[in-house]
C-alpha cells in the first residue's frame, strides 16, 4: 500500500483468499471494521512504521497472524479483533487501560503478551492454558484483579511493576508452571 493511503474502509481485503502479507503504511491512521476478517492465508502484517490511531472490530478475525504490535499512536482498539485468529505473540507500545483478553477475543494460542502501560480485569487472562510469559512496563491499577490470571497452567513468568497494592483472590490460582514473579526489582518464587 501506499504511503498516501490514510484509511483501509470497512470490508477492504475482507475474504482475499491469496493475501499472506501486507504493510501498513505510514499514512494510515484508520483501518475499519472486517479490513482483513477472513483472509485465511494472511500470516504478516507490519506495523512498525505505521501511525495507526484506530483499530475497527474484527480487523484480524480469522486470518493466520500469529505475531502483531500496537504501537504507542492506537488510541482505539475494535472488539473482537483476534476472533477465530491463532495469535502467539502480542506487543502492546500503548496506554491500554482494563486489558481483557476476551474483548479483543484473544484465542487460547496466546503464549506471550507485552505491555508498555497498562491495568487488568477480572479474569482478564483466565483460561489461557498456553501463556508463558507476561511483561508489563508500568502498571496503571491499584490491584491485580480477582482470578487474573487463574488457569494460566503455562504461566511461568510475570513481570509487573510494584504500582499496586493488593493482589486479590485468586489473582494466580492454579498455575502450575509459574515459578517467577517479578515485582519491581525483587525476585519473589513461588513453591507448591
Amino acid at each position: 500500500l501506499s504511503d498516501k493511503v490514510e484509511n483501509i474502509p470497512n470490508k477492504y481485503f475482507s475474504k482475499c483468499c491469496k493475501l499472506t502479507e501486507i504493510n501498513i503504511p505510514s499514512g494510515c491512521k484508520i483501518i475499519g471494521d472486517d479490513a482483513f476478517n477472513g483472509c485465511k492465508l494472511l500470516t504478516t502484517i507490519d506495523t512498525d512504521n505505521s501511525n495507526v490511531k484506530t483499530y475497527g472490530a474484527r480487523v484480524f478475525a480469522n486470518t493466520s497472524i500469529k505475531e502483531l504490535k500496537f504501537n504507542k499512536n492506537v488510541t482505539s482498539l475494535g472488539n473482537a479483533l483476534f476472533l477465530n485468529t491463532p495469535i502467539e505473540k502480542i506487543s502492546f507500545d500503548l496506554e491500554l487501560k482494563e486489558f481483557n483478553c476476551d474483548s479483543l477475543s484473544i484465542e487460547n494460542t496466546i503464549t506471550e503478551v507485552e505491555f508498555n502501560e497498562t491495568s487488568f480485569t477480572e479474569k482478564a487472562f483466565t483460561n489461557k492454558t498456553n501463556l508463558k510469559s507476561i511483561s508489563v512496563n508500568k502498571y496503571l491499577g491499584k490491584e491485580i484483579p480477582n482470578n487474573c490470571f487463574s488457569n494460566c497452567t503455562s504461566l511461568s513468568n510475570i513481570s509487573i511493576p510494584r504500582t499496586y497494592n493488593i493482589i486479590k483472590t485468586n489473582a494466580f490460582a492454579n498455575c502450575s508452571s509459574l515459578t517467577k514473579i517479578f515485582i519491581r526489582y525483587i525476585l519473589y518464587f513461588i513453591t507448591q
